[in-house]
C-alpha cells in the first residue's frame, strides 16, 4: 500500500474567487461569466425563472454556502457540473462549485440536477474523501478514483432523482442525452485476445459499465440505456461469471433505498464499491452549516461513527468530490 495523493482538478477562477470580489465582469468574447456567494443569486433566479419550486431550492443553497459559493455560466462549456473542493490537512471546506453550460433545451434543468447534489452535503449525507489503494493498483489510481466518481454520481441521482420531479420537471429532463453506448461486443473480444488484460481493473470497470447505464434507464433515459445495461452484463459476464451475482446484489441496495438513510450512506456505498471490487472508502466527511466559531462559514469535518473516526493508519488516495452530470 502507497500513500497517494490526488491534485485537486484545475479551477479556471481560483485566483478570482480568493481575491474576495463577489462578482466579475464578462471575460472575452464567449461570454463566461463568474460568481461567488450571494452575488450569484440574482443569476441563478434568472435561470430559474417560473419555477418557484427551484427558486425556493436555490435560495437553500446559495444561504448555506454563502461565500463557498462558486457558480459560473457559459455556453461553451461541455457540460454542466457540480463540485465539492476540500483542504485535507486539516479537513476543511474549500468551495461549493456550479458550472452551467448554457445554450442548451434544459438549462433550469441542469441547474436544478447540480443544486440538488449540493444539498445532499446540507442534508447530512457524506462524502468519501480517502481510498485504501493497493500498492500494485497505485499506477491505476487515477482511473480507480475517476470510476469512484461516477459510482459516486450515479448513487447521489437516486437520491435526489424523486426531488427533482417534485419540483416539476420531466423525469427525461433529469440527465443529459447521452451518446451511443460502445460496442461492448467488440470490447469483450479484445479483453479475451489481450495478453494484458487484467481482472482488477476490468471487472469492476464491466460492472461500472452495466451500472450506469442500469441507473440511467432507472432516471428516465429511456429504452436505450437498458438496452446498453443489458449488452455489457451479457458481455462482461462472459468474462466474468462472477458479475452477475454482483450486479443483482447492487440492484438490491439501490432498490431497498437503503441508501436514502443519510446515517447508513457511507456503508452501503462502500458495499457497492466491494461488489464492484472497488477500493472502499475510510474517510467520509460531513458538511456543516456555518456558526459563530466559524464565521458564518459552512465548514467540513471527518465523520465518525460509534467505533471512532473512519481513518486508517495509511493514507490514501484524496480527491474532490464531484462530475459532470
Amino acid at each position: 500500500m502507497k500513500s497517494v495523493r490526488r491534485p485537486q482538478p484545475g479551477n479556471p477562477y481560483q485566483d478570482l474567487a480568493q481575491s474576495g470580489s463577489r462578482e466579475w465582469p464578462i471575460l472575452g468574447w464567449w461570454e463566461c461569466r463568474y460568481y461567488r456567494g450571494d452575488a450569484a443569486s440574482e443569476p441563478i433566479m434568472g435561470r430559474l425563472s417560473g419555477r418557484p419550486k427551484a427558486q425556493a431550492l436555490a435560495a437553500e443553497v446559495v444561504a448555506f454556502y454563502d461565500d463557498c459559493l462558486l457558480y459560473r455560466e457559459s455556453p461553451t462549456l461541455p457540460s454542466s457540473l457540480y463540485e465539492i473542493g476540500l483542504h485535507h490537512d486539516p479537513i476543511d471546506l474549500k468551495h461549493a462549485r456550479i458550472e452551467l453550460r448554457l445554450g442548451t433545451n434544459r438549462t433550469a434543468e441542469a441547474l436544478s440536477h447540480e443544486l440538488l447534489h449540493l444539498r445532499l452535503g446540507m442534508l447530512g449525507y457524506p462524502m468519501g474523501e480517502e481510498v485504501w489503494i493497493p500498492v500494485e493498483l497505485v499506477p491505476h489510481a487515477d482511473d480507480l478514483i475517476d470510476m469512484h466518481r461516477i459510482v459516486g454520481n450515479l448513487l447521489q441521482h437516486d437520491l435526489i432523482f424523486d426531488t427533482f420531479l417534485d419540483l416539476g420537471f420531466e423525469k427525461s429532463r433529469f440527465l443529459a442525452p447521452s451518446a451511443p453506448g460502445p460496442d461492448y461486443g467488440a470490447i469483450a473480444l479484445d479483453c479475451s485476445r489481450s495478453p494484458d488484460y487484467r481482472e482488477e481493473l476490468g471487472f469492476p470497470w464491466w460492472c461500472l459499465e452495466y451500472f450506469r447505464h442500469w441507473l440511467s434507464a432507472r432516471h428516465g433515459a429511456g429504452q436505450q440505456s437498458q438496452e446498453c445495461a443489458d449488452s455489457a452484463l451479457h458481455r462482461g459476464s462472459r468474462i466474468h461469471p462472477q458479475m452477475m451475482e454482483a450486479t443483482v446484489d447492487m440492484r438490491r441496495i439501490v432498490e431497498s433505498g437503503a441508501l436514502k438513510d443519510a446515517a447508513g450512506y457511507s456503508h452501503w456505498t462502500n458495499r457497492i464499491l466491494g461488489l464492484m471490487r472497488l477500493p472502499q472508502y475510510t474517510r467520509w466527511v460531513d458538511i456543516r452549516p456555518g456558526d459563530d466559531s466559524s464565521g458564518g462559514k459552512p465548514w467540513a469535518t471527518v465523520r465518525t461513527d460509534k467505533r471512532g473516526p473512519f481513518l486508517t493508519p495509511t493514507s490514501t488516495l484524496r480527491h474532490t468530490i464531484g462530475t459532470p452530470c
